[in-house]
């Protein structure tokens, strides 16, 4: 099955990529013009965390007051495995009300739980890729878990990024199964009674046969 990446667009000042790190970082540094191995830009900021702590957005928000050098921004970039609970109460402050000259881009996985409040503060990207390593088991275990997540917290934005990413795919594979699937999401998803987590699951199946 192809898969198309997402282009990121980099006009909010917040934005959350959701899903494979690796891939995330390619798109950050496509859009950024970088190489995160040998950039020594001032204005990029590149923070990594197992989890991150209220401490951290402490000092995230004390370094987003700092003035770009040459750049219109701080570009500030938070690689995390998840984001703690206080941590998130922080960041909703920082995110609603930030320095004019800070942007913030976050990568998550899809397993890490973020606040309903805190996730409306973000432009939200999915990134669905699948590892080369994963079985389609794995991966389609994967994507169910995130749609039952999705429609469990009525992330609108979410499921509205990952119908997207289906439509993409079906406009190079129209003839398929997940095509079909894609067009019957679109018109019912929104529909009054209709279910959305059905809809997207059935799309996540339809994909794979």
């Amino acid at each position: 099955m192809d898969t198309v990446r997402p282009a990121l667009q980099l006009s909010h000042h917040a934005t959350l990529i959701r899903g494979d790190r690796a891939r995330a970082l390619d798109m950050v540094a496509d859009a950024l013009g970088i190489a995160f191995q040998t950039t020594a830009d001032p204005d990029i900021a590149y923070i990594e965390s197992e989890s991150l702590t209220i401490d951290d957005v402490r000092v995230l928000s004390m370094r987003a007051l700092q003035k770009p050098v040459s750049k219109d921004h701080m570009t500030f970039i938070v690689v995390a495995h998840a984001i703690n609970t206080e941590a998130q109460h922080a960041l909703l402050k920082l995110t609603e009300d930030p320095p004019v000259t800070a942007r913030f881009i976050f990568i998550l996985p899809f397993s890490a739980p973020l606040l309903p409040t805190l996730r409306s503060r973000f432009n939200i990207i999915v990134c669905d890729e699948p590892l080369a390593h994963e079985s389609q088991k794995e991966t389609l275990a994967k994507e169910l878990k995130e749609i039952v997540r999705m429609t469990k917290d009525k992330d609108e934005a979410g499921m509205e990024h990952a119908l997207r990413d289906a439509e993409k795919r079906a406009h190079k594979n129209p003839s398929t199964r997940g095509a079909a699937a894609t067009l019957l999401a679109r018109r019912y998803i929104e529909a009054r009674g209709a279910s959305p987590k059905m809809l997207l699951e059935h799309l996540a199946i339809a994909e794979r046969e």
